[in-house]
């Protein structure tokens, strides 16, 4: 693999590429969007990778669920009714693709999924291209920090949340970034900082994002 590549490949995530949705508990779980992963990967290997299905498209239906919608009043997702006042019950089911995704000269692969209510044609096209995503995206991960991989150690989150599993100075510094970027300093900043943490460590990448941040 080019050394360039793999010198970036190893660079820290840009906080700013991440986002943030709701998960089981109500939970924040960090990601990249698909958009996201394939414009990294066109920067990294200027195109000059490819992905491609690998096997046939899985399909399990499970027990219909109530119908649900988001309310902008109650700030949550709540049942559908009919007519006489019952909640709406619709088909659900899940789909899993295996994605295989090579780039100068290595190929990795890893299964996605995505599910989905209703029987429409629609609902079941949305749900295999979102887990063709998803698997597109975990196999990307086995890349390295710059696919999200980092998202995936508490100790480089940029959620800040969690305790540290093996680096405190890891952790320090990114929740001292967190607090940067909500009183204005710039994702770019954090990330130029960020960078030189491989070079002299965390400890001093952190002291020196606090002074730039009480420049």
């Amino acid at each position: 693999m080019n050394e360039n590549i793999l010198e970036r490949l190893q660079q820290p995530l840009d906080p700013g590429r991440v986002r943030q949705r709701k998960g089981p508990g109500g939970r924040s779980l960090a990601y990249l969007e698909g958009h996201d992963v394939i414009s990294t990967a066109n920067d990294l290997f200027g195109f000059e990778w490819s992905s491609q299905l690998v096997g046939a498209v899985e399909h399990v239906a499970t027990a219909p669920r109530h119908k649900t919608v988001w309310s902008k009043r109650e700030r949550r997702r709540v049942p559908v009714k009919d007519e006489k006042g019952s909640p709406l019950l619709v088909p659900t089911g899940m789909y899993y693709v295996t994605v295989a995704v090579s780039a100068v000269g290595v190929t990795k692969s890893d299964v996605g999924r995505c599910s989905y209510q209703g029987d429409t044609p629609e609902a079941h096209e949305m749900a295999v291209a979102g887990a063709v995503t998803d698997a597109m995206k975990r196999a990307f991960r086995q890349f390295g920090s710059q696919f999200g991989n980092s998202l995936y150690d508490r100790d480089t989150s940029p959620n800040g949340k969690g305790k540290p599993r093996g680096n405190p100075a890891a952790a320090a510094f990114w929740k001292e970034a967190n607090a940067a970027i909500k009183d204005g300093l710039s994702h770019l900043e954090v990330k130029a900082v960020a960078k030189t943490a491989a070079d002299v460590g965390w400890e001093k990448a952190l002291a020196a994002l606090k002074r730039r941040v009480a420049a």
